[in-house]
């Protein structure tokens, strides 16, 4: 596991349901390790991931000096057999990723020969090629008309927020400043936590009013920081306490108050609608692979914003703040939420987009 740089790998092939010794094979493979399928690796439960041989977890420094030797501490670690432990060290000395680099620049230097590590590539690439189809191939095949189940997990609020409020459109400024603040605090975060966290947020934001959130001062935030869930089994009592974001709310709120007392804007809404035209994007995607996470409206939303003083406004921010607030309707083409989207648009006064 951490020979392959962090546990976000493992997520994903906790979510594809993959065994352990798949698990297990994937990651080395995509280290660029070629390892016997006789070879079977023992994973520990996730569970007790954090807890056994700290020491070597924090051995970072000497696996990226000694990778081999940390790939055979590895072995011994998934509980190898001397065997197998021998024949896989073989194999892994001429492939970890840094000897063999400094091996092939040590042969280029020196005329060596470079059909053999062109050789050893092209196994490399077969190999991580494999895996990679593997995972397409266990990929489930969802119904289109639940295919955002991939992300609520049956949650029933982030359901309910995907079949009533993503798509659709908002327009009012203090509606559209509300959803701009939550996809900012969500940036680096999962939309769940920040969806069962909005009461707080709004609590917090007085209703994201933006006249009353610009008045807001050094010491309003800091009670935000300090504040602590009345129960600790429930964190969604209080907002993500990360300084920065919450400054950009309030940062923001200034803004578009400057804004509008400068006369460079009439209404906020509108402002964020002139991207798009005023005209709602209807997507022509049909697999969730295909979703952008941003697109030339968002980013120049983005860099317009950014050039205002706007902060946690990033393309690809914007572009999840364009999906929520109906300016883009991603849902993939035919399914339910699509066609119910069409039939929306084709009777909207002003017309509609399609790309």
């Amino acid at each position: 596991l951490f020979l392959s740089g962090g546990m976000r790998l493992l997520s994903h092939m906790v979510t594809l349901n993959l065994s352990s010794v798949e698990v297990a094979r994937t990651i080395l493979v995509t280290r660029s390790i070629i390892i016997p399928k006789s070879t079977k690796f023992l994973l520990p439960p996730v569970a007790t991931a954090f807890e056994w041989s700290p020491d070597f977890i924090s051995s970072r420094a000497w696996i990226q000096r000694q990778p081999r030797q940390a790939f055979l501490s590895s072995c011994h670690l998934y509980g190898c057999s001397p065997e197998e432990r021998n024949k896989a060290s073989v194999m892994s000395s001429s492939r970890m990723p840094s000897q063999g680099r400094k091996r092939k620049e040590k042969n280029a230097e020196e005329g060596g020969d470079a059909g053999r590590h062109n050789s050893i590539n092209n196994k490399r690439q077969k190999q991580k090629k494999t895996v990679k189809n593997s995972l397409n191939d266990n990929d489930p095949d969802p119904n289109p008309d639940e295919w955002f189940n991939f992300f609520t997990k049956d949650d029933p609020l982030y359901t309910k927020y995907m079949t009533t409020e993503w798509g659709q459109e908002k327009r009012e400024g203090n509606e559209l400043f509300e959803m701009l603040s939550l996809e900012g605090a969500q940036s680096g975060l999962s939309w769940k936590t920040i969806l069962h966290k909005r009461e707080a947020y709004r609590k917090a934001f007085s209703g994201f009013d933006i006249d009353k959130v610009a008045s807001m001062t050094e010491d309003d935030v800091e009670k935000l920081m300090t504040m602590k869930p009345a129960s600790k089994n429930n964190s969604y009592d209080v907002v993500v306490r990360h300084r920065g974001k919450l400054n950009s709310v309030v940062n923001n709120a200034k803004i578009i108050q400057q804004m509008k007392s400068d006369g460079s804007i009439d209404s906020f809404g509108d402002y964020l609608w002139s991207f798009v035209d005023d005209k709602p994007i209807l997507s022509q995607w049909t697999d969730v692979k295909e979703a952008p996470n941003k697109t030339e409206e968002s980013e120049m939303m983005s860099k317009t914003l950014k050039k205002q003083g706007f902060k946690f406004v990033g393309p690809t921010t914007c572009y999840a703040f364009m999906q929520s607030c109906g300016m883009v309707i991603d849902h993939p083409m035919g399914s339910k939420w699509w066609r119910e989207a069409e039939k929306r648009l084709k009777k909207r006064t002003g017309g509609y987009q399609i790309h």
